[in-house]
């Protein structure tokens, strides 16, 4: 993505553009498989409501505040208004790739993969089951919908 805004050159503007975009259906296909896997299936309706609401609003804030970053740091670097647009976009290219790599290096992402469900408990009345939900699993889901650019569709299971 920081590639996107290097230089105002049509081949480099596409060809940056192409790779960020292909490489979309594979975030979100990991981050729908993750959230599948760790998260029990009558809790799934509210998790993707939690993680559709987060991606969405990512777009609210990105539209209110892009425009006013974009001319901050073309008056404080003294360079025109498109090339600001470009320092904001190759920001964001960086902030990308250092999140990546910092979710990486965290221990408890990469045991998302290979973690089980936990089976539901049994009540002491043995008509009722209920499942534990462990808070962390649901805000490290959060972190990963931080990735998510494009519309969730949920689907029935």
């Amino acid at each position: 993505m920081a590639a996107f805004g290097l230089k105002e050159n049509i081949v480099l503007i596409c060809t940056s553009g192409f790779c960020f975009f292909a490489m979309l259906p594979l975030a979100n296909n990991c981050l729908d498989y993750l959230v599948r896997t760790n998260i029990p299936g009558d809790l799934q309706g509210r998790a993707w409501g939690l993680i559709g609401f987060l991606s969405q609003i990512g777009y609210v804030v990105a539209y209110g505040t892009a425009g006013l970053l974009a001319d901050g740091i073309a008056k404080g670097m003294k360079l025109g208004v498109g090339r600001g647009a470009a320092a904001v976009i190759i920001l964001s290219g960086v902030l990308l790739g250092l999140t990546a790599a910092v979710l990486y290096r965290i221990q408890s992402v990469k045991e998302l993969e290979t973690q089980l469900p936990e089976e539901p408990e049994q009540s002491e009345d043995k008509n009722v089951t209920r499942e534990k939900v462990q808070i962390n699993c649901i805000t490290r889901q959060t972190v990963l919908s931080f990735w998510q650019n494009s519309h969730l569709i949920i689907k029935p299971e």
